[in-house]
Protein backbone atom coordinates (compact mmCIF):
# COMPACT_ATOMS: atom_id res chain seq x y z
CA UNK A 1 0.00 0.00 0.00
CA UNK A 2 2.62 2.63 0.60
CA UNK A 3 4.70 1.73 -2.74
CA UNK A 4 1.16 2.22 -4.22
CA UNK A 5 0.63 5.97 -2.58
CA UNK A 6 4.20 6.60 -2.85
CA UNK A 7 4.23 6.01 -6.55
CA UNK A 8 0.81 7.95 -6.85
CA UNK A 9 2.35 11.08 -5.10
CA UNK A 10 5.75 10.99 -6.85
CA UNK A 11 4.93 10.37 -10.45
CA UNK A 12 1.21 12.07 -10.28
CA UNK A 13 3.35 15.45 -9.29
CA UNK A 14 6.48 15.16 -11.46
CA UNK A 15 4.14 14.25 -14.85
CA UNK A 16 1.71 17.16 -13.45
CA UNK A 17 4.83 19.49 -13.09
CA UNK A 18 7.24 18.51 -16.07
CA UNK A 19 3.88 18.17 -18.50
CA UNK A 20 2.96 21.50 -17.30
CA UNK A 21 6.14 23.25 -17.27
CA UNK A 22 6.81 22.17 -20.79
CA UNK A 23 6.52 24.59 -23.94
CA UNK A 24 4.28 24.45 -26.85
CA UNK A 25 5.49 25.90 -29.84
CA UNK A 26 3.09 24.13 -32.86
CA UNK A 27 -0.32 24.94 -33.06
CA UNK A 28 -2.64 26.87 -34.77
CA UNK A 29 -0.91 30.03 -36.31
CA UNK A 30 2.23 28.37 -35.27
CA UNK A 31 1.96 29.31 -31.57
CA UNK A 32 0.65 27.87 -28.41
CA UNK A 33 1.01 29.32 -25.07
CA UNK A 34 2.60 32.59 -23.94
CA UNK A 35 3.86 33.23 -27.57
CA UNK A 36 0.64 32.53 -28.74
CA UNK A 37 -0.98 34.66 -26.40
CA UNK A 38 1.15 37.43 -26.97
CA UNK A 39 0.14 36.82 -30.91
CA UNK A 40 -3.63 37.39 -30.01
CA UNK A 41 -3.25 40.40 -28.42
CA UNK A 42 -0.75 41.60 -31.53
CA UNK A 43 -2.99 44.57 -32.38
CA UNK A 44 -3.77 46.09 -29.13
CA UNK A 45 -0.36 46.48 -27.95
CA UNK A 46 0.98 47.81 -31.77
CA UNK A 47 3.32 45.03 -32.43
CA UNK A 48 4.71 45.48 -36.21
CA UNK A 49 4.39 42.47 -38.55
CA UNK A 50 8.24 43.02 -38.60
CA UNK A 51 8.09 41.92 -34.47
CA UNK A 52 5.72 39.07 -35.15
CA UNK A 53 7.88 37.64 -37.79
CA UNK A 54 10.96 38.41 -35.80
CA UNK A 55 9.00 36.39 -32.77
CA UNK A 56 8.31 33.99 -34.70
CA UNK A 57 11.60 33.08 -35.97
CA UNK A 58 12.90 33.01 -32.48
CA UNK A 59 10.60 30.26 -31.84
CA UNK A 60 11.11 28.67 -34.34
CA UNK A 61 14.65 28.10 -34.00
CA UNK A 62 13.74 26.94 -30.60
CA UNK A 63 11.50 24.67 -31.54
CA UNK A 64 14.22 21.82 -31.91
CA UNK A 65 15.55 22.06 -28.17
CA UNK A 66 11.77 22.26 -27.16
CA UNK A 67 10.78 19.33 -28.76
CA UNK A 68 13.96 17.21 -27.87
CA UNK A 69 13.80 18.34 -23.70
CA UNK A 70 10.28 17.37 -24.29
CA UNK A 71 10.97 13.53 -25.07
CA UNK A 72 13.67 13.36 -22.77
CA UNK A 73 11.29 14.77 -20.09
CA UNK A 74 9.07 11.36 -21.25
CA UNK A 75 11.35 8.97 -21.77
CA UNK A 76 12.52 10.21 -17.76
CA UNK A 77 8.93 10.08 -16.23
CA UNK A 78 8.29 6.49 -18.10
CA UNK A 79 11.92 4.87 -16.98
CA UNK A 80 10.81 6.24 -13.26
CA UNK A 81 7.34 4.92 -13.18
CA UNK A 82 8.47 1.74 -14.54
CA UNK A 83 11.54 1.67 -11.34
CA UNK A 84 8.26 2.08 -9.18
CA UNK A 85 6.29 -0.57 -10.81
CA UNK A 86 8.82 -3.18 -10.65
CA UNK A 87 9.66 -2.24 -7.13
CA UNK A 88 13.43 -0.76 -7.89
CA UNK A 89 15.41 0.20 -4.35
CA UNK A 90 15.05 3.47 -2.99
CA UNK A 91 18.30 4.68 -4.57
CA UNK A 92 17.61 3.92 -8.34
CA UNK A 93 14.31 6.24 -7.84
CA UNK A 94 15.37 8.89 -6.12
CA UNK A 95 18.38 9.25 -9.09
CA UNK A 96 15.27 9.04 -11.47
CA UNK A 97 13.38 11.81 -9.88
CA UNK A 98 16.50 13.94 -9.09
CA UNK A 99 16.99 13.14 -12.73
CA UNK A 100 13.08 14.17 -13.79
CA UNK A 101 13.77 17.51 -11.95
CA UNK A 102 16.86 18.37 -13.01
CA UNK A 103 15.06 17.97 -16.43
CA UNK A 104 12.31 19.97 -15.51
CA UNK A 105 14.86 23.02 -14.23
CA UNK A 106 16.23 22.83 -18.12
CA UNK A 107 12.65 23.49 -19.29
CA UNK A 108 12.22 26.15 -17.32
CA UNK A 109 15.41 27.49 -17.92
CA UNK A 110 14.88 27.71 -21.68
CA UNK A 111 11.61 28.84 -21.55
CA UNK A 112 12.66 31.98 -19.58
CA UNK A 113 15.65 32.24 -22.25
CA UNK A 114 12.59 32.21 -25.02
CA UNK A 115 10.91 34.66 -22.86
CA UNK A 116 14.34 37.03 -22.44
CA UNK A 117 14.48 36.80 -26.48
CA UNK A 118 10.55 37.65 -27.18
CA UNK A 119 10.62 40.16 -25.02
CA UNK A 120 14.23 41.47 -26.60
CA UNK A 121 11.47 42.61 -29.38
CA UNK A 122 9.18 44.50 -27.66
CA UNK A 123 9.25 48.22 -26.98
CA UNK A 124 9.06 49.83 -23.24
CA UNK A 125 5.87 51.27 -24.21
CA UNK A 126 4.10 47.51 -25.58
CA UNK A 127 5.90 45.93 -22.65
CA UNK A 128 4.19 48.66 -20.15
CA UNK A 129 1.01 47.78 -22.07
CA UNK A 130 1.04 43.71 -21.38
CA UNK A 131 2.14 44.38 -18.29
CA UNK A 132 -1.21 46.51 -17.79
CA UNK A 133 -3.89 44.00 -19.58
CA UNK A 134 -1.95 41.14 -17.41
CA UNK A 135 -3.11 43.07 -14.34
CA UNK A 136 -6.28 43.55 -15.61
CA UNK A 137 -6.73 39.73 -16.54
CA UNK A 138 -5.85 38.99 -12.80
CA UNK A 139 -8.17 41.68 -11.26
CA UNK A 140 -11.50 40.19 -13.50
CA UNK A 141 -12.53 37.59 -11.10
CA UNK A 142 -9.47 35.07 -11.96
CA UNK A 143 -7.44 35.45 -9.03
CA UNK A 144 -3.71 34.92 -9.17
CA UNK A 145 -4.37 33.58 -12.76
CA UNK A 146 -5.38 29.77 -13.51
CA UNK A 147 -2.76 28.14 -11.76
CA UNK A 148 -1.91 30.56 -8.74
CA UNK A 149 -0.01 33.43 -9.17
CA UNK A 150 2.38 32.53 -12.19
CA UNK A 151 4.60 35.78 -12.64
CA UNK A 152 6.13 37.43 -15.69
CA UNK A 153 3.84 35.71 -18.52
CA UNK A 154 2.69 37.50 -21.48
Amino acid sequence: MKKIIARSLLFGGLAAGMLTAGIAVAGPGGHRGPVARLMAVADDIGLTQAQQDEITSIVEGRKGEVQSLRSEMRTSLKALDQAITDGADNDTIAGLAIQAHSLRADGKELRRDIKKEVGSVLTDEQKAQLKEMRAERRGEGRGQGRRGGHKGRF
